[in-house]
């Protein structure tokens, strides 16, 4: 007698690797569940779930190639509070307090998205700005260039004394420039 075992890997067939495939995409970019826990959740090999991630972040990734992130940022942002506006709406509509409690729960939700989308963003422009500044310094120091870039907010990450320092020497370059013109 033939004992049948459960399937736990490929070989996949087309359409049982595209539905798998974007079961992974909702689990893993709308639902936010790791990769072992989506193998454990499907009973699926985890280097498969982390084979069709990867096929996701690629495929992102050609989509976004030359993408306006800025044009992207504010329609998610409109979309949301586009949403939470509909939602004010409807809580108006209503008198029944549970129906209501379950509305101010999304509009919550909502809210605490976007801000945590623009906290984020605030986050990763600031990182990629210091990232960028080190690294253009650490090659201006490379070639032995007399020239450092310095963020006009550095001037708050410095002792007073230091800080008049260069409000003196603005002051001095915006004199030698007016004195050119």
């Amino acid at each position: 007698m033939a004992q049948v075992f459960e399937k736990r890997g490929g070989p996949y067939t087309k359409s049982e690797k595209i539905n798998r495939q974007n079961e992974v995409y909702r689990l893993h970019f709308e639902l936010g569940y790791s990769a072992v826990r989506i193998s454990q959740m499907m009973k699926v090999n985890r280097n498969t779930i982390n084979d069709d991630i990867h096929h996701w972040y690629n495929a992102l990734a050609k989509e976004w190639n030359g993408y306006n992130i800025d044009t992207w940022f504010m329609k998610q942002v409109r979309r949301l509070e586009s949403q939470r506006s509909r939602l004010f709406q409807e809580l108006e509509k209503t008198t029944e307090t549970t129906v209501r409690l379950s509305i101010e729960k999304l509009i919550l939700d909502i809210d605490t998205r976007i801000a945590n989308f623009i906290a984020k963003s605030i986050n990763t422009k600031e990182f990629v700005k210091r990232e960028g500044l080190f690294w253009v310094n650490k090659w201006a120091k490379d070639k032995k260039m007399d020239l450092q870039l310095v963020d006009a907010n550095s001037i708050w990450y410095t002792s007073k004394k230091t800080a008049a320092k260069i409000e003196k020497l603005l002051e001095e370059d915006e004199n030698e420039i007016r004195g050119k013109v």
